[in-house]
């Protein structure tokens, strides 16, 4: 196996369909690939440390907000924007 094209590490993410963070479960890991295209949403997202190409882990996503770790910070997500976010993911 070789390292990933999107996330750098060795992974098996190739060929994956790019799927919203919403669907994302606790432990998996994806890569950001795009977010909102509206101007305060997107900017909120950014503010969060959620950019494109960012590694995410999610941490909770059972019921209420998703919970996510972006670098060495954790970061809440409603569902409503988490749908918005667009992720490949990675199976380590």
């Amino acid at each position: 196996m070789k390292d990933c094209c999107v996330c750098g590490i060795d992974c098996e993410c190739h060929g994956k369909d790019i799927v919203p963070l919403s669907e994302l479960v606790e432990g998996d890991i994806g890569v950001i690939v795009d977010y909102p295209k509206g101007r305060i949403l997107s900017q909120r997202v950014v503010e969060m440390g959620l950019h494109r190409g960012e590694k995410v882990q999610v941490l909770k996503s059972l019921g209420g907000p998703i919970l996510v770790k972006v670098h060495a910070s954790k970061v809440a997500l409603g569902t409503g924007v988490a749908m918005k976010i667009l992720v490949r993911k990675c199976n380590v």
